[in-house]
């Protein structure tokens, strides 16, 4: 997402806007190796880091018995939750779907990424988001992400 001219900077003590906003597919080193200096002043968003629930420790060994690795990605976490949770309200609404919205709705879910919970409009609630952006690094000149304070 590029943002409009002429906006107000979301980077604390910057003038300018970032050149680019993006969400957490930007993480890893596949975007700085592949933009070098391009990338730098790009700002994403990625959710907090997993919380640590009985849940989450049942996920993580069941996916290093399975793939020989640890810690899974966020995205297999997240994944993980979504069709567990699918499964669930299935399973408890017998698959009536208005059953299942109103199951879904006013249930709280232990997930392998914490706890989840939602909205009257089925909105998911509570997830908080760290901001980075990347920055060249003093030292060393690499371009690195680094938490953004709000």
């Amino acid at each position: 997402m590029i943002p409009p001219s002429g906006t107000t900077s979301p980077i604390p003590g910057r003038s300018r806007s970032p050149k680019i906003i993006g969400t957490d597919n930007f993480t890893g080193s596949e975007l700085i190796d592949a933009g070098g200096a391009a990338v730098e002043g790009v700002l994403y968003v990625v959710p907090q880091p997993i919380e640590e629930t009985e849940r989450a420790s049942i996920f993580r060994e069941a996916y290093r018995a399975r793939y020989g690795s640890s810690p899974p990605s966020l995205f297999n976490v997240m994944g993980y939750d979504v069709i567990r949770i699918l499964y669930e309200v299935y399973q408890e609404s017998e698959g009536r779907i208005d059953e299942a919205r109103s199951i879904l709705r006013s249930s709280e879910y232990e997930g392998a990424s914490g706890m989840i919970k939602f909205d009257s409009n089925g909105d998911l609630i509570g997830t908080q988001y760290r901001h980075l952006v990347l920055e060249r690094e003093g030292i060393t000149g690499l371009i690195v992400a680094r938490d953004v304070v709000r």
